[in-house]
């Protein structure tokens, strides 16, 4: 997994990446593995899901919601983008720059590490509505 640190300290010949342009990311994971690994560290539990279909109904539902303008905060749309794959071919990347220099459990770890450090959305055992907050997640 990249940071932001391993980016900004990548190093390469000039001629590799003149005039080409990087998707920087990581190889195709199991969002789900991540997600428990990252809910096991920091409550010991695991991650209570939803079925698919409830949240496609409140998906279809904010849709109506949206015609009638009242603010909901699930839409098609939404439900799309958590339910679809964005895999992004790596091999030219990784070619010109190597692979990642972090595991993914160096990048759960940073995550923890993160959230432990005192995150201002993360506080245990409170729940907090971070809609209104400006954006920022450091």
């Amino acid at each position: 997994m990249w940071s932001g640190r391993s980016i900004g300290s990548l190093t390469v010949q000039r001629g590799t990446v003149d005039g080409r342009v990087f998707y920087v990311g990581d190889d195709p994971f199991d969002l789900k593995i991540w997600v428990e690994a990252v809910s096991k560290a920091l409550i010991g539990k695991p991650v209570r899901y939803i079925p698919t279909w409830i949240v496609r109904v409140m998906a279809l539902a904010g849709d109506l919601f949206k015609a009638l303008r009242i603010p909901f905060p699930m839409n098609s749309g939404r439900f799309k983008s958590m339910t679809s794959d964005y895999i992004t071919p790596m091999d030219r990347t990784v070619a010109a720059l190597g692979a990642s220099p972090h595991t993914m459990a160096d990048g759960i770890e940073r995550t923890v590490q993160w959230y432990d450090d005192g995150s201002d959305r993360w506080q245990p055992g409170v729940k907090k509505d971070t809609r209104s907050m400006n954006g920022s997640i450091a």
